[in-house]
């Protein structure tokens, strides 16, 4: 017996005319004391009919995190689910609506997330079952950095929150309070030195969690933030791919030796984003007064400017003056924390402000940069992480969506460079 139990529904797997296969899992927690259960979707009068769209989506204008989302129908011909989810019982009751619901394609799991209890529909006379469902990046949202007398919570319980952690380790001990078997891939071509003039990756690069988890001038407010913050001031994005994966990849990051060529059945070119006319860099409070870095003309049109506060690192002029570093990230070299002093990207060197702003200016401040190609393709077996090859060019996607019904994936995608 357990408390809560758990309801697991399996849907017969579907070959697709692709030649895929296809399968949905549906797991519903009741908290009661009862047992666990695995269940045949179809003993259960259960059919599918509409097996819908999954997204994913990544917003420029914001440097938003890319979780996946998805809609789709079940007729519920014997009242079962309507029995855990709308019912006048104590089972009813105490079964959340946040049902776990699972994609699988050709046998792996494609999407994962939570049923969205907003949007979970029973049609009484239809006895259709409609619902979306996301990836669980709101369980961050509400972990709160603060409480309300404004003391820091430590949500992860560090030891000590003055030790230094590697980034990427940061954010997969984020990633795993969500989806504790998670594993984070990371594609991120700049290379980072010391004040030592030691080379270093992304996944050396080490920061105070204090930084993050008890700054009382700066403070972010929860644990999307402090992603947010890594990744940002990377000139990156986070993708969750599903329960067991995550990626960090590089804005414009392209891999010419992981590539996927579609089967495109129309190309449009459109313009998603406003072109950046301003752009604006600075330190938060705790770096001290740094000069900002300011590109183009100040407007106060929200679509055409970009205004980001760094806290990792302030800006600083005279890069070869060691006493102006400024940022707070090290590399760990000959023993001990080295301050990061510059970054290089595409060979260019700079400080983490003239690179970070480099790149997104490259991609929003310049209209043949800007330009959103929009590739429907035929089939469904299309990988987020591997760079599209297309007409002797390599595009790096920034959207996602998967008919299912009409075995089509909708891909948009930035151009990043010449095959």
């Amino acid at each position: 017996m357990a408390n809560p139990y758990t309801t697991t529904i399996t849907f017969a797997e579907e070959t697709l005319g692709t030649g895929d296969t296809w399968q949905l899992v549906l797991t519903l927690s009741t908290a009661l004391e009862g047992s666990n259960a695995s269940i045949d979707a179809a003993d259960q009068g259960l059919v599918i009919t509409d097996h819908g769209k999954t997204t994913w989506d990544f917003d420029m204008n914001d440097l938003s995190l890319m979780p996946g989302e998805m809609k789709m129908s079940i007729a519920d011909t014997s009242d079962y689910l309507h029995g855990f989810l709308f019912a006048t019982t104590s089972i009813a009751n105490a079964t959340t609506k946040q049902f776990t619901v699972q994609i699988k394609l050709n046998g792996s799991i494609e999407f994962s997330g939570k049923a969205l209890e907003d949007d979970v529909r029973y049609h009484m006379g239809t006895k259709l079952l409609t619902f979306s469902a996301a990836s669980s990046i709101d369980e961050l949202k509400n972990t709160a950095l603060y409480d309300g007398d404004d003391v820091a919570t430590n949500p992860l319980s560090y030891a000590d929150l003055t030790n230094k952690r590697k980034l990427v380790d940061i954010i997969d001990d984020i990633m795993k309070k969500i989806y504790p078997a998670t594993i984070g891939t990371y594609y991120h071509d700049w290379t980072f030195r010391d004040e030592d003039l030691n080379d270093c990756n992304f996944e050396d690069i080490y920061a105070v969690l204090n930084t993050f988890y008890d700054n009382s001038a700066d403070h972010l407010i929860d644990l999307t933030e402090v992603i947010k913050e890594i990744i940002h001031v990377m000139a990156s994005r986070l993708i969750i791919v599903n329960e067991n994966s995550y990626i960090i990849e590089g804005l414009g990051y392209y891999d010419a030796a992981n590539t996927q060529i579609p089967t495109i059945l129309d190309h449009v070119k459109e313009y998603r984003w406003a072109k950046l006319q301003y752009a604006r860099f600075e330190p938060t409070e705790t770096q001290g007064a740094f000069y900002p870095l300011n590109y183009g003309t100040p407007t106060n049109l929200e679509s055409s400017k970009f205004e980001k506060r760094f806290i990792l690192a302030a800006g600083y002029w005279g890069m070869e003056l060691v006493e102006n570093i400024a940022s707070n990230i090290y590399n760990y070299s000959g023993g001990d924390y080295k301050r990061i002093c510059w970054a290089i990207r595409g060979g260019v060197p700079g400080n983490l402000y003239t690179i970070a702003g480099a790149a997104y200016i490259v991609y929003r401040g310049d209209v043949k940069n800007m330009i959103n190609h929009k590739f429907h393709c035929s089939g469904v077996d299309y990988v987020l992480n591997k760079t599209v090859l297309y007409d002797s060019g390599y595009y790096q996607i920034n959207k996602m969506v998967k008919d299912w019904e009409n075995e089509t994936t909708d891909i948009e995608a930035i151009y990043c460079a010449a095959a």
